[in-house]
């Protein structure tokens, strides 16, 4: 048996009961404490743990792209988020002004190409779908899940790329 399915039946007081042949369960009753663990447990793998880069460069090398700069920030978000929430997670997690900024977030892409080895290829977050393409390459991986994430900013009003900002 399924051990998510034993837990559900702990957490939830269920009555059974069959009307003209169809099964029917009815939850009368929920163990909070335990419902809550169960959800953690579901979570735990569909988190994914977000390595931003910023205040440095992307470059092209030998296998593929890489940045100029050590990642200055280690995020966890819960994967399948829409494009709205995911980017309003990522100014709220860096504590970035979206009135003043603009992110431009680029995934740093793991094409294997061969006997374990991965060319880098960037892949721009930019709207609902190339983040729902992002995700479900991200669900592919083994886990530990993690995207490298590449992040310059610039201002609303004058559309001038920063080099150096400090989140």
């Amino acid at each position: 048996m399924d051990p998510s399915l034993t837990l559900l039946r702990i957490v939830f007081s269920m009555n059974h009961y069959t009307f003209k042949n169809v099964d029917i369960v009815a939850f009368t009753s929920i163990d909070h404490a335990l419902y809550s663990t169960y959800i953690d447990s579901i979570m735990a793998d569909r988190r994914v743990s977000l390595l931003c880069y910023m205040n440095g460069d992307m470059v092209d090398g030998p296998s593929g792209i890489s940045y100029t700069k050590p990642h200055v920030r280690h995020l966890r978000a819960n994967m399948g988020l829409g494009y709205e929430e995911f980017m309003s997670f990522v100014y709220n997690s860096l504590e970035i002004d979206n009135e003043k900024m603009i992110l431009t977030i680029t995934y740093r892409y793991p094409a294997y190409i061969g006997s374990g080895t991965a060319n880098y290829v960037p892949v721009r977050i930019d709207d609902e779908a190339s983040l729902k393409d992002v995700w479900e390459i991200v669900a592919e991986l083994p886990p530990p899940k993690c995207m490298e994430l590449y992040i310059d900013f610039r201002t609303r009003d004058s559309g001038i790329l920063l080099d150096e900002l400090s989140p």
